[in-house]
């Protein structure tokens, strides 16, 4: 019976008693993430991909509203056994806002990411999100955005062998591809 308590005490510390801004001078983030997308494949019908991992990035809080900063994230796709890592480092804007209690963000990161097996590409990831204040030096973040990321892959074409009766796949070389996602984040700030 006394877990049942818990649980609303415990969601009531992290509400913000009083909205207060961040305080101008350092301040760093640290932040799990999940990119998803449902790309379709042609010749491998459709298969949901989801890139999980951790970012931290460091900067300047300008004023109450304005950050300024830089970072790196490292995140890992598994799929049939093969695991596929992806590294952007991003330089990133924020702007906390204060509406009364009520204390949205908005974040831009923008930078270079490399993927395993592939050359780098461009890395755009804007998200919005709600701080949940634990006073001028911390929060909590939780931010829903989208995830832009290009990249160079061999590109292959399907070809059917008519003497052997056979479908096979030949190489055509590289090309662009830009692959959109759905990202969520928490994380803290401190």
């Amino acid at each position: 019976m006394k877990r049942i308590y818990l649980i609303p005490i415990l969601a009531l510390q992290i509400l913000p008693l009083q909205a207060r801004q961040p305080e101008k001078g350092y301040r760093g983030f640290i932040e799990w993430s999940n990119d998803m997308r449902r790309p379709e494949y042609y010749y491998f019908g459709k298969e949901t991909q989801i890139f999980s991992g951790i970012s931290t990035s460091h900067g300047y809080q300008i004023n109450p509203d304005l950050f300024v900063g830089a970072g790196v994230a490292i995140e890992l796709h598994s799929n049939n056994g093969t695991q596929n890592w992806l590294v952007p480092l991003f330089a990133q804007i924020r702007t906390d806002r204060k509406w009364g209690d009520f204390t949205p963000f908005g974040d831009l990161r923008v930078g270079y990411s490399a993927v395993s097996g592939s050359d780098r590409g461009f890395f755009l990831s804007p998200s919005i999100g709600y701080r949940f204040n634990w006073g001028r030096k911390a929060g909590l973040n939780i931010g829903l955005g989208w995830t832009m990321k290009t990249y160079r892959d061999m590109q292959y074409s399907l070809v059917y062998d008519e003497v052997n009766n056979t479908t096979n796949f030949i190489e055509n070389g590289k090309t662009n591809y830009t692959s959109n996602y759905l990202t969520l984040r928490i994380g803290f700030d401190f």
